[in-house]
């Protein structure tokens, strides 16, 4: 096994930030559209309440 030199560490360092970044995109996305289903479901309780 060779020795990791500095491209190595910086190879490695951008792959880490970016599972970093895909994570928190798909954590944003997730709870964006988990508020705009309850957003939408609570609109539902109204308009159904006020019928």
């Amino acid at each position: 096994m060779r020795d990791i030199d500095a491209e190595d560490e910086l190879t490695l360092t951008l792959g880490r930030w970016a599972w970093l970044a895909i994570a928190a995109g798909l954590a944003f996305w997730c709870t964006l559209l988990y508020g705009l289903a309850n957003l939408i479901d609570l609109l539902v309780w109204m308009y159904r309440g006020a019928l």
